[in-house]
């Protein structure tokens, strides 16, 4: 009897673990990511920077650059914060004096705080290509 009861409690823990994946939903209670367990829309909306050379290329530039960090949730938070308040000057031209010190890439002329909007799997299909860009702040490399 004690062996039927563990045998059931296992195949009942494991089917519950495997739920999220054979279901399609994952969310509460039962999460592949416990962090992300809610529900979340189709599209996505973020907040980085990046840099632009005087021939008008974009420059992706490091998550410790932009914000001081290595965690990206944190960078992100920052620049969300400084353009949801319209202020991004400060950031933008902290970003500006880093890249001034210490990026090898003389021919960088200016940095941008940009709001990035897309359908999330369209994003990671064309690698942003179809993703709505607007420039938050614009300021000069010196």
């Amino acid at each position: 009897m004690r062996l039927a009861a563990l045998a059931f409690v296992s195949v009942a823990t494991t089917l519950l673990m495997l739920a999220p994946a054979v279901t399609g939903r994952d969310g509460f209670p039962v999460s592949s990511h416990p962090m992300y367990a809610t529900a979340r829309p189709p599209d996505a909306s973020f907040v980085t920077a990046r840099a632009t050379t005087a021939a008008g290329q974009v420059v992706s530039l490091s998550i410790r650059v932009i914000g001081e960090t290595d965690d990206p949730l944190v960078a992100e938070g920052r620049l969300r914060r400084a353009a949801d308040l319209h202020d991004g000057v400060a950031e933008c031209a902290r970003i500006a004096a880093d890249i001034d010190r210490s990026h090898p890439l003389d021919t960088i002329v200016a940095i941008e705080i940009i709001r990035v909007e897309a359908s999330v799997t369209d994003f990671v299909r064309t690698d942003g290509a179809d993703a709505r860009v607007e420039v938050v702040t614009r300021c000069p490399v010196r």
